[in-house]
């Protein structure tokens, strides 16, 4: 049993050797932005970044279904209903971003330099 207390000691502190004194370890901030409001700006350009693709892609496919529904009324309903909630989705999304934008610059042009 002590045999494998000391085991598991030595792999915990061989996985964290700051906490054994080894080394001194800094942890560097992940986030390249220096307050609250760069922040937001970079999650919903990131956001915006992945979603334009997947708009696209669905409003491909509810065009494939107009085009393939064979005018077939069920077809054609899935088809109206995949378009129309595709751009809801694009709208929201796209809403979103501007929105957001306009709060940044809002709050940069009141003089607000850090929100954190």
């Amino acid at each position: 049993m002590k045999t494998a207390r000391n085991t598991l000691t030595a792999v915990f502190l061989g996985f964290f050797p700051w906490i054994a004194g080894a080394q001194s370890t800094r942890v560097e901030n992940p986030i390249a932005s220096d307050n609250v409001t760069a922040f937001l700006g970079e999650v919903m350009k990131s956001i915006t970044t992945l979603a334009i693709p997947v708009i696209v892609i669905f409003i491909i496919y509810a065009g494939f279904l107009f085009v393939t529904s064979g005018g077939s009324q069920d077809k054609l309903d899935t088809a109206k209903k995949t378009a129309v909630n595709t751009l809801i989705g694009a709208a929201i999304i796209l809403g979103a971003r501007f929105l957001a934008e306009i709060l940044i610059n809002t709050a940069e042009s009141l003089g607000v330099e850090n929100l954190d």
